[in-house]
Formats: structure tokens, sequence, C-alpha cells
């Protein structure tokens, strides 16, 4: 109990002292940048000022859609590519094969059905012999066409241009149908998201346009509300609205920047209305 008494009278000075430093503002104003603002956190919108991040408006997983092993994968990570190259490469000897043994199929089923036809021009052979064989011909070209599909999945081509985020395999691995190979992201298409207060959204509808400083990079992007989402979240008392950026941008913005949007908005009838705390 003694030791108790004996450390609590060391701590009270301490801490009236630390006390009168707070109150006299020596360490909150320094450490006010690294301070966590709870009230920035709660109402995310304060005045005309808001946060956002860029985001692509088209990014991909691409994924196997046969059973083979990968013998390339020519693009890699942060690499730029165009629509329509080959991005993974895959072993297609065997399902090659098979696609011309179907093709030769196909050709001697087509010969075949031509002689019924001119045999029953002849009345030589009855009505079922020449459907039989104009049947087996067409789903001669069936199976054909089936292999064909496959064998043009042994390409996996980019479906835009853009640049590679991530390789999911490797050259030499087995891949599965639907198994992700790659992930690929457009760099040049973006968009600007951003959270406001709900109460605010009304504003933002009538004068769309603000500026959006880049954190990374301090490049000032000028953009344009074009789309909110359709429901406001019931605790924070916000909604997600999309931004188009107006004109170009650098290639040192990419996905995943963050920053300040500034709208030039005029007080909200809402906020005006709004009662004073206590009332």
């Amino acid at each position: 109990m003694k030791h108790v008494l004996a450390l609590l009278m060391l701590l009270v000075p301490l801490a009236v002292q630390a006390d009168r430093v707070l109150q006299d503002g020596g360490l909150v104003e320094p450490l006010r940048p690294y301070l966590y603002d709870f009230e920035q956190q709660r109402n995310p919108f304060v005045g005309n000022v808001t946060r956002g991040v860029l985001r692509s408006t088209r990014s991909s997983t691409l994924s196997a859609q046969i059973n083979s092993q990968v013998l390339n994968v020519p693009y890699r990570e942060g690499k730029p590519f165009s629509k329509g190259d080959v991005l993974v490469l895959f072993d297609c000897a065997l399902p090659e094969a098979r696609l011309k043994a179907a093709t030769e199929a196909a050709e001697v089923l087509r010969n075949r059905m031509l002689i019924s036809q001119e045999l029953a021009s002849f009345q030589s052979i009855g009505s079922y012999e020449l459907l039989e064989a104009e049947s087996a011909y067409r789903q001669g070209v069936a199976e054909q066409e089936a292999l064909q599909i496959q064998a043009n999945h042994c390409e996996v081509k980019a479906p835009f241009s853009g640049r590679v985020q991530k390789w999911l395999i490797t050259p030499y691995e087995l891949a599965a149908p639907n198994q992700p190979l790659i992930e690929i992201v457009d760099t040049r298409r973006m968009e600007i998201e951003l959270i406001i207060d709900s109460v605010r959204l009304p504003d933002v509808l009538k004068s769309p346009e603000f500026e959006f400083t880049v954190d990374e990079t301090g490049t000032l992007l000028k953009g344009e509300v074009i789309r909110t989402l359709p429901e406001v979240d019931p605790i924070s008392k916000t909604v997600k609205v999309i931004g188009r950026i107006q004109g170009a941008f650098s290639r040192s913005e990419l996905p995943g920047m963050s920053g300040t949007a500034t709208f030039d908005l005029k007080e909200s009838t809402a906020l005006r209305q709004a009662p004073a705390a206590g009332e």
C-alpha cells in the first residue's frame, strides 16, 4: 500500500504539468497533422471538400477455358499491351491434333452425303439412307466446330489495351478450367470515386463540377459528377458518387491514388434548417 501511494504522489505532478503543456498548445499544434480527426471520419464532407480515389473503368481477371500447360506469359507485371495481344499461351498440340482429325472426318462425311444425294436422284437408295448420310455430316461439322472453339482458347488475348497488374500463374504450370491466370487494368480510362454527405447530394447534383488534387503527384484534375449510387449508408449518412475526369491526365496518375475534391457549393437548405446543438 505504501508503494502505491508513493507512485501516485509521483504521477500527480507529472499529470498536472502535462495538462498545462497541452492547454498551452505546446504539443497539440505540432502533432495536429498526425492526430486522427474523428469529426472528419464521421462527416467526411467538410465544407466543400471531400476525399476521393482514382479507379479504372476497365479491369479484369482473365481465366483459363481449357485444361492445359502454360507455355508462355509474354507480358510481365507492369508491362503495357494492346487489345488483341496474346497474354497467355497454352500447349495445344493435343487439341490441334483432335481438330485436324475432326476436320478430315467431316470432309469424309461430306463426300458420303454428296454421293448419297446423287444416288437418291436416281432412286438407287431410299430416303432413310439419304437422311442418315446428311445427319452424319451435320454431326461431324458440329464436332469440328466444338474442337475449333477449344483450340481458340489456346491463346488468351487481351480484351482491351492496358497494363498487367499481376501474374496468377507462371509458365510450365498446368492450368485447370476457370482458373484465374492474369489480372489486367486499363490505366488510361479512369474515373473518380467520392464519398459525400447525403444532405449535400442535392447541392452536388446542381453544381457537379469539382477540382481533384492527387495526393501522390500534386496534379490538379477537373472533374464532374456523372453518377450516384442508389443507396445511402444509414450509419454514416454518406453516399458514393462517381466523377468523370475532364481533359487529359499524365501517365503519373494511376488507379488507386487518392486525393481531395473541392466543390463550389453554396450553403445547403438542409444545413440552414438543421437544428443547432442542444435544441
